[in-house]
């Protein structure tokens, strides 16, 4: 006799994976990489529609139920450091790489491959622009004995076609109502509050259905009563008018919610934080030594001592985090 109750309970927990707001495209996913055809799964959409988060997600998923014994992740990004790339993938796998030159540590990669054959290993190529030579990396291309499998994310529909995955997964907008839900969420929103209930909805849909942007301004109003939510919202609209310089039409929705993010920020010394880490390379693994150096440098914090600032820069940090204008590394 089937547990309906136990069976019924797995599907939804399936169904609210993050929080809710991607069923569809995660069960896409994790369908798709229990294939045993499968090869390489592409990801795909604009900035900020959740790429990373659902890859991440649906990685750590399949790892707890065992259908992989190993995931390994590597961020590519737009001009990529096949190196560092390496470095990652290998580290994420519990791997020692201590080879210098890049063929060396792409042979030393295919051996250890080689030699985990018994294993079934999940690699995650995250925000990947261009076609990518797997065999540089050390990635075992064309072994029919392999059992790694790829799941790759890129902003560009081409990479997937010219990386022939299949299948090649859209990641769309939230709903109208699962941004809501998310906005609520990360505002702490009260949904008996009902004079929230109004404002909230236009908030979220200033957002454009875009998690990062939702995140960012849900935090930023977090505690915040309606005259507040109602300026968010007049400053969210204003901001429509302006187009910012650089960025393309899609990405502007998503750079518009994390400037107002950005503007809500408690003090000035955790908006020259943020703008001092947004100088560094994209990607790049900033060392909390680094930001302790420049803040003393830069006299950010009024503190007796270097173990005072490093400890008032980690709040500013944490706060960064919450507000999703810094992802962990």
């Amino acid at each position: 006799m089937v547990d309906v109750r136990n069976l019924k309970a797995k599907i939804d927990e399936k169904k609210s994976c993050l929080n809710g707001w991607c069923p569809n495209w995660g069960w896409r996913c994790w369908l798709a990489l229990k294939r045993d055809s499968t090869t390489i799964v592409g990801l795909y959409g604009i900035g900020g529609v959740g790429k990373t988060t659902l890859a991440n997600f649906v990685g750590n998923q399949l790892r707890q139920e065992k259908i992989f014994d190993e995931v390994g992740i590597a961020t590519v990004s737009q001009d990529p450091d096949i190196i560092k790339v390496q470095g990652e993938l290998a580290k994420s796998l519990g791997w020692a790489l201590n080879e210098k030159d890049e063929r060396e540590r792409a042979d030393r990669l295919r051996l250890m491959f080689s030699e985990s054959k018994s294993s079934k290993i999940l690699i995650i190529l995250d925000d990947v622009w261009n076609e990518l030579d797997l065999k540089t990396i050390g990635i075992p291309v064309g072994d029919g004995d392999n059992c790694w499998k790829i799941l790759l994310t890129t902003r560009l529909p081409p990479v997937c076609y010219s990386m022939r995955c299949d299948p090649q997964i859209q990641l769309g907008f939230l709903k109208p109502e699962e941004g809501l839900d998310l906005l609520r969420e990360h505002s702490g929103i009260d949904v008996a509050d009902s004079k929230l209930i109004g404002v909230s909805e236009q908030v979220a849909d200033e957002c454009k259905g875009l998690p990062l942007a939702i995140k960012a301004v849900g935090s930023a109003l977090k505690g915040k009563g309606f005259d507040e939510w109602n300026l968010a919202l007049d400053k969210l609209q204003d901001a429509k008018l302006n187009t910012i310089e650089g960025i393309g039409k899609e990405d502007q929705d998503v750079y518009r919610c994390l400037k107002f993010s950005y503007d809500y920020l408690n003090d000035e010394d955790s908006r020259s934080c943020f703008l001092l880490c947004s100088l560094f390379p994209e990607d790049y693994e900033i060392d909390l030594d680094d930001l302790v150096g420049y803040a003393v440098g830069l006299r950010w914090y009024r503190a007796e001592s270097i173990e005072k600032v490093r400890s008032l820069l980690s709040g500013t940090i944490k706060e960064l985090k919450a507000s999703s204008l810094l992802l962990d590394a």
